[in-house]
C-alpha cells in the first residue's frame, strides 16, 4: 500500500509492508511491517509513463500520415490528378523522415547510456550535409525561411552520422519554435583547432532559469511549440551526448524576447 504523507513541508511516497500480528490467545495485536520512502521511484516511474506516452504519440502521428497516404494511392492509383498524387507522396516521404529521427534519437540516447556508443570519423563534406538538411527542413516546415551560411571548402574529419543528427534536432527546434515566416540560420565556422555551428531561431527566447535544464533528459521546459508535436524532451539530450562523445562541446545564447542560438564546436583532426 501506498501513501503520501507530508515530511519538512515536502510531500513524500511511502510504501508499507506489513502483516498482523496476533497473541498467544489469538487475539488480534496489531500491524508489523516497513515503511519505505518511494519518492524517487514513484517520480521516475511517473516520468516513465509520460516519456512512453509521448514517444507513441510521436510514431503514432507520422505513421497515420504515411499510411493513410499510401492506402490513398494503392486505392485510386492513377485515378488521382498528378499533382495530388505528387503531394501525398511528399507528404508520406516528410514524415517518413520525421519517424526515422525520433528513432535515431531514441537509438543513439540507448547507446549512449549503456557505454556502447562509438563514433567514426571520416572526411565529410559539411556543406553537402547542410544543404541536404535544409532541403528537408523546407519540405517540412514550408512556411519557414531557412539560411545557410557555410564556407566552399568545408571537408572535416568528424562522424557523419553524429553531424547529421546533431544539426537536424537543432535546426528542427529552431523551426518548431519559431512563429511562421521567421528565418532560421545555420551556420559554420573554422577556427584554428575547431569547427564551430551556430543554428539561430526568431522564437521567443529562453529564460536563463530554463537554460540550465535545457540539455537535461525528457526536458521540455513547459515552451509552447509554434510548429510541429510536443516533442520528447530527448533530441536536446542526445545533442549533448554526441557532440561531448565527439571531444566537442555545446552551448545556448539566449534572451527572452531576442530568440535563441545554439552552438557547438568539434575539433579538427588531421
Amino acid at each position: 500500500q501506498n501513501k503520501n504523507i507530508c515530511k519538512d513541508g515536502r510531500t513524500v511516497v511511502i510504501e508499507t509492508n506489513g502483516v498482523p500480528v496476533f497473541d498467544g490467545q489469538g487475539r488480534f495485536c496489531g500491524y508489523r511491517g516497513i515503511d519505505r520512502d518511494i519518492t524517487a521511484r514513484h517520480a521516475a516511474d511517473a516520468l516513465k509513463d509520460e516519456f512512453i506516452s509521448l514517444v507513441s504519440h510521436e510514431l503514432k502521428n507520422p505513421l497515420t500520415v504515411i499510411i493513410g497516404g499510401l492506402s490513398t494511392l494503392m486505392a485510386a492509383g492513377r485515378k488521382l490528378p498528378y499533382a495530388e498524387r505528387k503531394l501525398l507522396t511528399s507528404d508520406a516521404y516528410v514524415e517518413a523522415k520525421k519517424l526515422a529521427g525520433t528513432l535515431d534519437n531514441l537509438l543513439q540516447l540507448s547507446r549512449a547510456r549503456a557505454g556502447r556508443l562509438v563514433l567514426h570519423d571520416h572526411p565529410t563534406n559539411v556543406r553537402g550535409i547542410l544543404r541536404e538538411i535544409v532541403r528537408e527542413s523546407k519540405a517540412r516546415y514550408p512556411r519557414h525561411r531557412f539560411v545557410v551560411r557555410c564556407p566552399r571548402a568545408t571537408d572535416i574529419k568528424t562522424d557523419q552520422a553524429c553531424l547529421e543528427r546533431v544539426i537536424t534536432n537543432l535546426v528542427d527546434n529552431a523551426a518548431k519554435y519559431s512563429p511562421p515566416g521567421s528565418t532560421v540560420n545555420v551556420k559554420m565556422q573554422v577556427a584554428a583547432t575547431s569547427v564551430v555551428f551556430g543554428v539561430s531561431d526568431e522564437g521567443e527566447g529562453i529564460s536563463v532559469e530554463k537554460q540550465a535544464k535545457l540539455f537535461s533528459l525528457f526536458e521540455r521546459l513547459g515552451r509552447e511549440r509554434i510548429e510541429g508535436d510536443r516533442g520528447t524532451g530527448v533530441g536536446l539530450a542526445v545533442c549533448k551526448l554526441l557532440v561531448q562523445a565527439s571531444g566537442g562541446q555545446i552551448w545556448l545564447d539566449s534572451e527572452v524576447g531576442k530568440g535563441s542560438t545554439f552552438y557547438f564546436s568539434l575539433p579538427v583532426h588531421d
